[in-house]
């Protein structure tokens, strides 16, 4: 009835429509920044063969998901860290591969991506394993462990989800990086993560990537 009355009467139409607008752009805000699951990691790492620890340079891990699409942003944000921080930090990207997947299932293009920024070690987590000892949740999720092995940030490095730019979690991966991890400048150490849930394979992410 409403809308049968709202054809009749433009300025109603007009009213009707900016209505819709306005509903479809907050919840669209609210699905952005909505915060995902952070992960319960161990407070002291455990080196596996595959991580390219350095003496004397902390180690920061981010898990990512291949299909999900709002990676794309914390691949950017690691070729920044990366670019800023190249003798405090060896960075490891984890690319989730579920057991019972064909073995080229994790090569995305965001694997593609991650493989040409110099300085990023990329692991294929084949059946999660890693996923699962870190008890990570989210793709997106990073984690900084400093020199010694103790867990100084778990969190995300992007302002929302699928969006780049200037966030608390990067701010902090700099500041432990580059000082003492119990410096007072360090505002979040637990600061939101943002991505497609880990553990879950997502049909429609893998069908949007095949079409791309």
């Amino acid at each position: 009835m409403l809308l049968r009355f709202a054809l009749r009467s433009p300025l109603l139409l007009v009213a009707v429509w900016g209505l819709s607008v306005t509903i479809g752009l907050f919840g669209m805000i609210q699905h952005e920044t909505e915060p995902c699951l952070n992960a319960s990691a161990p407070l002291n790492l455990q080196v596996d063969s595959r991580m390219k620890t350095i003496d004397g340079r902390s180690n920061l891990f981010v898990f990512v998901h291949p299909y999900c699409p709002c990676s794309n942003a914390t691949i950017g944000e690691m070729e920044r860290i990366v670019a800023r921080t190249p003798q405090q930090l060896t960075a490891h990207v984890i690319f989730w591969h579920p057991k019972n997947t064909a073995p080229n299932w994790h090569q995305t293009s965001l694997w593609s991506r991650a493989k040409q920024i110099p300085g990023i070690h990329v692991i294929d987590d084949f059946e999660g394993i890693l996923a699962n000892r870190f008890q990570v949740k989210t793709s997106g999720q990073a984690l900084l462990y400093d020199t010694v092995g103790r867990l100084q940030y778990a969190g995300g490095i992007t302002p929302a989800r699928a969006h780049s730019g200037d966030n608390a979690g990067s701010d902090a991966i700099y500041a432990i990086a580059k000082s003492q991890p119990d410096s007072n400048s360090i505002a979040c150490r637990q600061c939101a993560v943002f991505g497609c849930p880990i553990n879950v394979s997502s049909q429609n992410a893998v069908q949007s990537e095949r079409q791309q």
